[in-house]
């Protein structure tokens, strides 16, 4: 254990984020993205940004990024750097790389996509080109998303061996 920073008032981070990494990671693998492995044809679709799309093109890896970030933040030391660090790059040249291959493989199509999208979550909608539809998202997939941080709440002490400390 080498601290690089000890700010105990940083445990409430992963807490409040953690809800959000949980449901871009679910919605993002149980929702039609075009950018998701198989499911390329989608970017076909008059509409290619649909559901958690219209949020970010990769909601799956800006799941793995709030997480890790999070828990960067909160820890502070070398190994969860390292760890967590390993995870946040790719989050964050993931995107870069699958959007470098579609505009390759699918110009046209690409950038019908990349007009009403973007890689960080809600620019797009913030800059006028798409809109939120909740109704896309399922609130079915809300639900099971707050269930499964629920229970990795519950479990991870026992899972990862670090109990969740909130303060002082």
């Amino acid at each position: 254990y080498e601290p690089l920073w000890i700010i105990p008032e940083l445990a409430w981070v992963p807490v409040l984020v953690m809800p959000f990494a949980a449901v871009f990671a679910v919605v993002g693998m149980t929702n039609s993205n075009p950018t998701s492995t198989g499911q390329e044809r989608a970017i076909e679709r008059d509409q290619p940004a649909l559901g958690i799309t219209r949020v970010t093109r990769h909601p799956f890896l800006m799941g793995v990024a709030l997480w890790a970030a999070s828990h960067i933040v909160a820890n502070g030391e070398v190994a969860s750097v390292i760890f967590f660090g390993g995870f946040l790059v790719l989050a964050i040249i993931g995107p870069l790389n699958i959007d470098a291959k579609l505009r390759h493989r699918r110009p046209d199509a690409w950038q019908k996509l990349a007009q009403t999208t973007s890689i960080v979550p809600f620019v797009a909608i913030l800059q006028g080109r798409n809109t939120f539809e909740w109704r896309e998202l399922g609130w079915w997939r809300i639900a099971l998303s707050l269930a499964l941080y629920a229970v990795l709440w519950a479990v991870h002490a026992s899972f990862t061996g670090a109990p969740i400390v909130l303060g002082g």
